[in-house]
């Protein structure tokens, strides 16, 4: 829960414990008005106090449904920010382990390039150019090549799909 929420919650225990006191006091006051007094004076003070009471009580009502209501928004909005973090999570996820596959494609692709390289080395050292070693070493090469730009294509996609929500909001 993040902090802002529980500030809300806070706020809301405080104000409801503040409910909660008054009701208590108006209900004390209501039951000393109601027993017979003989100063009337003193009746009409305690009913406009009871009646400013009531007043105050119905107001911090009125604060206190008002403060539920923001902290129900907030939590809806705070569930569909989380639901739209766990999707891009999740893409991002997907999207990693798509870039590790093809990592993975060009350390292999480039070791084969290497051997390829240095069995044609070693035969070009011994003046004995063999055509299979030539052909294994560009094949190795354009393998690699193949690789690296299939890498290049999936980043780029990678970026475009990070970009497109920014361009939608935007628009």
């Amino acid at each position: 829960m993040t902090e802002n929420a529980q500030d809300i919650e806070g706020l809301e225990a405080r104000m409801t414990a503040a409910l909660t006191r008054i009701e208590v006091g108006l209900s004390r006051l209501s039951s000393e008005v109601a027993l017979p007094d003989a100063d009337t004076e003193t009746n009409g003070e305690r009913s406009e106090e009871i009646a400013t009471l009531e007043a105050k009580l119905e107001e911090e009502r009125t604060a206190n449904e008002q403060l539920e209501q923001r902290v129900q928004q907030i939590r809806k909005r705070q569930e569909q920010r989380m639901a739209g973090y766990e999707d891009e999570v999740k893409m991002l996820k997907e999207q990693l382990a798509a870039s590790e596959g093809q990592a993975a494609k060009l350390r292999r692709s480039s070791e084969d390039m290497r051997q390829a390289l240095e069995a044609l080395q070693s035969s070009a050292a011994d003046n004995v150019p063999d055509a299979h070693m030539i052909n294994r070493a560009m094949m190795a090469e354009l393998t690699a090549l193949r690789t690296e730009r299939a890498a290049d294509a999936e980043e780029i996609g990678a970026l475009v799909s990070a970009l497109e929500p920014l361009l939608e909001k935007d628009a």
